[in-house]
């Protein structure tokens, strides 16, 4: 995408936001969005070692997009704001171009599902049509989400924080630069 950005004429402007993740936790959610969607139904083990790139750095993604932009074009926004004030988080995505107004009252609700839909979902997905994955995403949905039962973690404490540390340099310096 930064290649065909650089390759626009110089008359077109474009801004651009990146909202990115911690790490372990957008590797669990889209482990679960996988097996939610029914694409895969095996552990996170397998998952990482087979759909995860090696290299988890943000740089990699962040560095090639602002030099095609212009650091004044490009921001990055943590997604983790969203949970925090979903307000700001909008207001920064679109570069304050909403009325502050409109974003009074805005309360973003991300409910997901838990760790037990998703064990769930593992076991039920590959025995049932994608017609009747959606009736049993609805039912999950609806019934075991994160806001009623435990959170889904798959990723082991000592693991996320090994991960984060390994990550930790990269991380500081794409947020000081944002």
């Amino acid at each position: 995408m930064a290649r065909w950005i650089s390759a626009l004429p110089e008359e077109v402007t474009l801004k651009g936001t990146l909202s990115i993740r911690n790490q372990p936790d957008l590797l669990e959610a889209m482990y679960s969005q996988e097996v939610r969607e029914g694409r895969i139904d095996y552990g996170i083990d397998r998952f990482l070692k087979e759909k995860v790139p090696g290299d988890l750095a943000w740089s990699r993604v962040v560095d090639p997009l602002e030099k095609a932009l212009g650091r004044h074009n490009f921001r990055v926004v943590p997604y983790e704001i969203m949970k925090k004030d979903g307000s700001r988080y909008v207001e920064e995505v679109f570069w304050e171009s909403l009325p502050v107004d409109s974003l009074a009252s805005l309360e973003i609700k991300n409910a997901s599902y838990s760790h037990l839909a998703v064990e769930i979902s593992r076991v039920v997905s590959p025995l049932v049509t994608q017609e009747e994955l959606a009736e049993v995403e609805k039912f999950l949905s609806a019934n075991f989400s994160n806001k009623t039962h435990r959170k889904a973690e798959f990723i082991g404490k000592n693991a996320m924080k090994e991960m984060l540390q390994a990550l930790e340099d990269d991380n500081r310096e794409i947020f000081k630069r944002f």
